[in-house]
């Protein structure tokens, strides 16, 4: 589907199912050549098996296709830290999305993304040549796809 008309907004408090923060409003651990942000995510994982995954978006030329989102079965915490990313979220309803739900959020570097479990949702190209975010799952996720057909 292309996202022409879609709205681009600038934080997530529109969107149902998400938390958006900066990353420096964590407790901080300043130390000689470093600082350490500790972020406690607001929902529990259903046991102590996580994993770090490392995402790099390239830019591209609007309008963009986005044919898919996905769901997990557990909650999953974005850290953004590098470029200006956009995350497409959709509501789903008997198990098709609901285009009309569907949002566009502009991720500035620095910022953590907590998504609730079931929020269907999908990493679209950067704002800039790159992006770069680190994304905290349980490893016993399942995921579910959902493809976004032409209305």
């Amino acid at each position: 589907m292309k996202w022409e008309k879609i709205s681009v907004l600038h934080d997530a408090d529109a969107v149902a199912g998400i938390a958006m923060y900066p990353i420096e409003s964590a407790e901080k651990i300043q130390e000689d050549y470093f600082t350490a942000y500790f972020h406690r995510p607001s929902f529990p994982f259903q046991d102590s098996s996580v994993k770090c995954n490392l995402i790099r978006t390239a830019g591209s030329t609007w309008p963009v296709s986005i044919d898919k989102v996905e769901t997990h079965s557990e909650p999953e915490v974005f850290c953004f830290v590098e470029g200006i990313s956009t995350m497409l979220f959709v509501d789903v309803h008997d198990s098709k999305p609901d285009l009309e739900s569907a949002v566009l959020l502009k991720i500035p570097p620095g910022t953590v993304l907590q998504i609730s479990k079931g929020k269907a949702h999908y990493i679209g190209p950067a704002l800039t040549p790159t992006a770069v975010c680190m994304v905290v799952e349980s490893a016993h996720a399942s995921t579910l796809y959902y493809p976004l057909d032409q209305p």
